[in-house]
């Protein structure tokens, strides 16, 4: 265990399932207006970091950092450049672009050597499945910010920002199969 304790409660089991991207072609002139909806996108999960961001750490406090590191992760000219590239060269849908730049990133990941670096791939995963989200026109997907009752989350993994939105006067605790003392979601927990 990460942290002392012990909690008793009903449980709410947390799945993620992977959201279906599809490769779909585009006519020339649907390649711009594609760029646009991915750059909105973007932009909304941007605003949505700092919200977190900011809800969790008024005046940026010591956990700050997690979701400044988000928003490096967002700005990173080789997710940005990257897929806005794949879109306009291979004329496909932001989706399929942003799934094909995430693979290559993966690969960089793990590559790295130290275990802590390594672990930022989960915090990758966050970021992407947000702008994902934003991608299908979801912003307000269901969350764990609106918890019906007292409980107990229990999944194989959740993410920063999961736990930054949680209402925690209604979390008895959490547990997960992954994550370690360094992983950003046991540090925010």
């Amino acid at each position: 265990g990460v942290s002392a304790g012990i909690a008793v409660g009903e449980a709410l089991i947390v799945e993620r399932e992977a959201v279906p991207v599809f490769r779909l072609p585009l006519e020339e002139d649907g390649v711009e207006p594609e760029v646009q909806r991915f750059t909105r996108a973007v932009e909304e999960s941007r605003r949505q970091l700092q919200a977190i961001k900011e809800r969790l750490s008024p005046g940026g406090g010591p956990h700050a950092y997690i979701f400044d590191a988000h928003l490096l992760m967002l700005d990173d000219p080789l997710l940005l450049h990257e897929a806005v590239a794949v879109i306009r060269q291979e004329r496909v849908n932001g989706e399929w672009a942003l799934r094909t730049v995430a693979e290559q990133l993966h690969q960089m990941f793990e590559e790295f050597t130290d275990p802590y670096l390594r672990e930022r791939s989960g915090d990758l995963d966050d970021v992407l499945g947000r702008v994902q989200i934003n991608l299908g026109g979801a912003p307000d997907a269901p969350s764990l910010s609106r918890l019906p009752g007292h409980y107990i989350l229990v999944a194989s993994g959740l993410t920063p920002s999961d736990l930054a939105e949680l209402d925690w006067a209604r979390v008895l605790g959490v547990a997960t199969d992954s994550g370690s003392a360094t992983h950003h979601t046991s540090i925010l927990a």
